[in-house]
């Protein structure tokens, strides 16, 4: 599966997309996990942000 994640800085979220599926949004207060992709990930969404 083809996963793309693209960082927003404007409003502090990751979004997940994936083929065939709907966009996957990650608040500053979410983890942010790829299960399908990297089972054992996790990182919480605001420490990606300066």
């Amino acid at each position: 599966m083809r996963v793309v994640l693209v960082s927003d800085f404007a409003t502090l979220r990751v979004i997940a997309y994936r083929d065939g599926q709907p966009p996957q949004a990650f608040g500053p207060d979410e983890q942010l996990t790829v299960p399908d992709l990297l089972p054992d990930f996790a990182v919480p969404v605001r420490s990606l942000f300066p």
